[in-house]
């Protein structure tokens, strides 16, 4: 035994893999060794033939034997290594598709076989009639030579008789003679007619079964009795494929008619089923029953059986009946309960579902009575505790509101405290700066250019060495008067010495050339440098706390 391993595809796997068999090997070529030495040893040393001749005679025959049973004997087939398939095998799902094909295929060849058959049998008679006239042809032929071969046995009687004395010999001869072109002649035709004959009683055989095969089907179509459809559906496939009768243009239309109708027949037998099932209220088995017919591929009340699965699930669901029941209002459900009436179920047409469906609600009136009675009790306590949700809402916003209202009480007091403390802080820092403005001295040069001098008061108890001041330049309307890239301020330095308690008009003034349209100033004491080298400034935000406006005339 030999391990063999080659490449295949497989079936079962889908995909090439590596399939292995194990093989069986003979000794053959050792045994053709063994019979070439022994040859060999023959031809060198003669005296051995004595013993090789007879071992050649056994061994040769025997090496032949083992090669042709080793060529003859089939070796194992190969298999996949992953799942053991054989190859070249087909799956199961292959074998059904295949097996699908050769249906198909088979009643194709066997159409096919019946037309052969019809086309043989048509053949065979053209045979028969140009055999039959041949046989006659060759009869006359026969008689003529016969008639001439008596001619010439007569005149040999007569020579071998020779005399009157031997005429009943002669005569007897004559007679013998003389018939034997007759049943030369009459025996071949009497085998013909007899052949003819009956070949033509075999042809009215076949055909009268065609006719009958026929008359059946055609009688089964009327009456339609699935009982004997399998025996009268063989009939007609036997007289098809009968190769002697001659009467078979009307099999093939019948057979197709008989099969439609015969499936047609069996879809509708399995709906009366199922109408029978449900009239006994086996409903599991009316269902199975009329899934099978919604698959026939001649089910023609598709509908009907949709209809009737949907009816027999809604009659007989207790869920479904439970919904119903919960759904229905206080008035139906009692009358329900009471028996004094049926709810209407327009969904549902058959009687005896009706009335199975009628059975289920009652079926399931306790049940939904107590499930009714929890939901009611549910609704009422949602309903409460909503009612107390409200009610701690409202309360609940009334106090927000309330809280609401104080904060913003809180937030406006405080506002107005905040207000109030800027104020007295501006004040405070006001009052705290050592420089006040008392007033704006305008003038304009001979070309209307603003001159602006600036009078003071030192309100501290020591001399100011310097202070600086910014001035805004405005229109009428308020609006900066802008000077290129200095905008509308121009800050202004004094350092001129002032007295403490002392209130001066600065010396000289200030051209505030480019601002001519400037009607309104506002002066901001920036810095203050006291006499004791200390400065004041105001705090950043509060720039704006020694300010002061002057709106001048000219």
């Amino acid at each position: 035994m030999a391990l063999e391993q080659s490449q295949h595809h497989c079936n079962q796997c889908g995909k090439p893999t590596l399939h292995q068999r194990n093989t069986r090997e003979s000794s053959h070529l050792g045994c053709l060794i063994v019979v070439v030495v022994l040859g060999i040893v023959s031809f060198i040393f003669p005296l051995a033939l004595i013993v090789t001749v007879p071992v050649l005679i056994i061994a040769i025959p025997v090496v032949f034997l083992l090669v042709l049973v080793s060529l003859l004997t089939p070796q194992p087939p190969f298999r996949c290594a992953h799942c053991g398939q054989v190859v070249g095998e087909l799956t199961s799902k292959q074998k059904a598709a295949t097996a699908q094909e050769q249906s198909i295929e088979s009643i194709a060849m066997h159409e096919l076989r019946a037309e052969q058959a019809r086309a043989l049998a048509a053949k065979m008679r053209r045979a028969c009639v140009k055999s039959f006239e041949l046989l006659q042809s060759a009869s006359r032929g026969l008689g003529r030579f016969v008639e001439t071969a008596v001619s010439q046995v007569n005149r040999l009687l007569l020579k071998m008789v020779g005399g009157e004395e031997n005429i009943i010999l002669y005569r007897f001869l004559q007679v013998i003679v003389v018939s034997i072109p007759f049943a030369v002649i009459a025996i071949p035709m009497a085998i013909s007619s007899s052949n003819r004959h009956a070949e033509q009683a075999r042809i009215e055989a076949a055909n009268q079964g065609v006719r009958q095969a026929v008359e059946k089907a055609e009688k089964w179509i009327q009456v339609g009795q699935l009982a004997n459809a399998d025996q009268i559906e063989e009939g007609l496939n036997s007289a098809e494929a009968d190769a002697v009768a001659t009467q078979k243009t009307s099999v093939a239309t019948t057979l197709a008619a008989f099969r439609n109708i015969k499936v047609e027949r069996q879809a509708a037998r399995i709906l009366e089923s199922a109408l029978k099932f449900i009239a006994q209220k086996q409903f599991d088995k009316a269902q199975r029953f009329l899934r099978q017919y919604r698959e026939h591929p001649y089910a023609t009340e598709q509908q009907k059986a949709r209809t009737l699965l949907s009816e027999i699930t809604l009659a007989t669901s207790d869920e479904d009946a439970l919904r119903t029941l919960l759904a229905m209002d206080d008035k139906a459900f009692s009358a329900l309960s009471n028996g004094s009436a049926m709810p209407a179920i327009p969904s549902i047409t058959h009687p005896v579902l009706l009335e199975t469906r009628i059975d289920t609600l009652k079926r399931n009136v306790a049940e939904a009575g107590r499930q009714r009675e929890e939901q009611r009790k549910k609704a009422e306590a949602e309903q409460l505790a909503e009612k107390e949700a409200i009610q701690r809402s409202k309360q609940l916003a009334a106090k927000a509101i309330q809280k609401e209202k104080e904060a913003a009480e809180r937030l406006e007091q405080l506002a107005a405290k905040a207000k109030q403390d800027e104020e007295d802080k501006k004040q405070h820092l006001a009052a705290s700066c050592p420089l006040s403005i008392e007033g704006l001295p305008f003038d304009r040069d001979v070309i209307g250019t603003p001159q602006i001098k600036l009078r003071v008061r030192n309100r501290e108890s020591q001399s100011i060495e310097a202070f600086k001041v910014v001035v805004a330049c405005y229109n009428k309307f308020g609006d900066p008067i802008n000077r290129g890239f200095g905008g509308n301020e121009k800050t202004l330095i004094y350092q001129q010495k002032i007295d403490a308690r002392e209130l001066i008009v600065t010396n000289g003034s200030w051209a505030f050339y480019g601002y001519d349209a400037a009607t309104r100033f506002k002066v901001t004491v920036v810095q203050v440098k006291m006499g004791d080298g200390t400065e004041w400034s105001p705090p950043k935000g509060f720039e704006d706390v020694n300010s002061k406006s002057y709106e001048v005339t000219k």
